[in-house]
């Protein structure tokens, strides 16, 4: 007489299925006809989120399956800002929680709960279950232009808070491949928290709150063909130990006689990646216009007679969405293949200035390029801003 959890996932992200299997050992249990089992979601703090009841699995003798995701959808969110004084730091996109299996049967039904557990961590990952100390984007190797704004971003999703010096390095390297500056950035490795480190042309504004172990700001000169970033501890003597993979940057400056503007998107790993449209963009505008029949009559001293001066056909309401065409310079094989994640992200960023505005992608059709098939090709970019603009009047 005994229920147990015979499979349950490990790390996963909160927008692909989490599956549990669980079984019922008892005979006399499982066969009575009001038998279910019972899965109660809890939070780390032990409050209840959800109690979903579920039968015995279709051709199954004593096994239930439950999916708890949905639920977990809602425990999570991303982490993005303009912010890029410091490394970053979030919760949001981790969650913590517990899942306590029980059952009920009998005449009249009787619930007996918490007869077996599983405690776990979901992220915001959309379609990884990679959830792991490590970086959160799908390449470790890619072009950044020199003026693109970008963060690099990783979990700390299952680890002890490290007793250790936590650091990010930085290493720049000019073209022949020596190591011109090394940089150290310290920051608290919190458990069960996502992080963050301004890599492009926002680094600058690290100077302002940034902890900096050593090396200076900005991380990449000027004269730097590539850099690469690490996650590790210093001994506090000489000697860093990664404890990440590498990611590399290799720069990128093209010409152009146009403002250029990074795009950012939520990736398949929950964190954000980006690039730089800095060829023509072109704006347009599309108008929903309500108008209504005005009498223009008006009484005039003596005489009731039409106002010249006044609208007969009146516009009441006025919504523009603002619509915008982005190019990209030339690209790589390897760059396309890294561009379809922004059209298929359910969160897009264009970061205009000081200050970032949600889009929407409006294409629906992705098609990626080979240079050793298409040749020299770039890519356009279709959006439209997220929030209409809205005018009334009478």
């Amino acid at each position: 007489m005994a229920l147990s959890v015979l499979a349950s996932p490990q790390y996963q992200a909160a927008y692909l299925p989490d599956y549990f299997t669980i079984s019922e050992s008892s005979g006399g249990i499982y066969t009575d006809p009001n038998f279910k089992f019972i899965a109660v979601l809890k939070n780390s703090s032990g409050t209840q989120l959800a109690k979903l009841r579920f039968p015995i699995y279709p051709n199954s003798t004593n096994k239930g399956v439950v999916n708890v995701s949905r639920i977990l959808e809602a425990q999570v969110s991303s982490f993005f800002s303009d912010d890029s004084t410091s490394i970053g730091t979030s919760t949001t996109p981790i969650f913590e929680y517990e899942v306590e299996f029980g059952k009920e049967y009998g005449t009249p039904v009787t619930e007996y709960l918490n007869e077996a557990s599983s405690t776990l961590i979901t992220t915001i990952a959309t379609t990884s279950d990679d959830v792991s100390f490590e970086w959160l984007t799908p390449v470790r190797v890619r072009n950044l232009h020199r003026n693109e704004i970008t963060w690099l971003y990783w979990n700390n999703a299952t680890g002890v808070t490290p007793l250790t010096d936590n650091r990010v390095q930085i290493k720049a390297y000019n073209a022949a491949g020596s190591v011109i500056q090394t940089t150290q950035l310290t920051y608290t490795a919190t458990a069960k928290t996502q992080f963050r480190v301004p890599l492009g042309a926002n680094q600058y504004d690290f100077t302002s709150t940034g902890s900096i172990g050593s090396g200076g700001v900005p991380f990449v000169t000027s004269n730097a063909a590539y850099f690469t970033v690490e996650v590790g501890v210093w001994d506090g003597v000489s000697v860093f130990t990664p404890s990440s993979t590498t990611m590399r940057y290799n720069l990128v400056d093209t010409c152009s006689q146009y403002d250029g503007y990074t795009v950012c998107w939520l990736n398949e790993r929950g964190g954000f990646d980006s690039w730089y449209f800095d060829m023509v963009r072109k704006d347009s505008y599309e108008i929903d216009r309500r108008t209504m029949k005005r009498d223009t009559y008006e009484l005039s001293g003596n005489r009731f007679a039409r106002n010249a001066h006044k609208h007969s056909k009146l516009a009441y309401y006025t919504e523009t969405k603002q619509k915008a065409i982005l190019n990209s310079n030339n690209l790589s094989t390897a760059d396309s293949d890294f561009l379809k994640g922004l059209y298929t992200s359910p969160e897009v960023y264009l970061l205009d200035g000081s200050d970032y505005y949600p889009i929407n992608i409006t294409q629906n059709n992705y098609d990626k390029q080979y240079n050793n098939v298409d040749g020299v090709f770039n890519l356009k970019l279709e959006i439209e801003f997220s929030e209409p603009v809205r005018s009334q009047g009478i």
